[in-house]
């Protein structure tokens, strides 16, 4: 599985975001936790067939508060394993 993060290109492309996705089991037994590349992108290997709800954690650093860089957790339901090219837009905090 892939994640194409686009939500804020131009404050992306100037310092990586961190961030963690996860894969929790809908209708399998394996879930998984990675965190993901600075380009918004993640793999996570092992998963069983099946539905997975995915969901991206973002953790400011202190210079992404003091700049107001601020996400909102997201979470996509429904994600068969397998699935390339999910696209998760993440929303800024207001």
């Amino acid at each position: 599985m892939r994640m194409a993060r686009s939500s804020d290109a131009a404050a992306a492309s100037r310092s990586p975001l961190l961030a963690w996705f996860s894969a929790c089991p809908s209708s399998a037994t394996t879930a998984g936790d990675v965190e993901v590349d600075s380009d918004g992108s993640f793999r996570i290997g092992g998963l069983e067939d099946g539905v997975y709800k995915l969901s991206v954690y973002c953790y400011a650093s202190e210079s992404d508060k003091a700049r107001g860089r601020l996400f909102r957790n997201q979470v996509v339901e429904d994600v068969s394993a397998g699935t390339a090219d999910v696209e998760i837009r993440l929303e800024r905090k207001r």
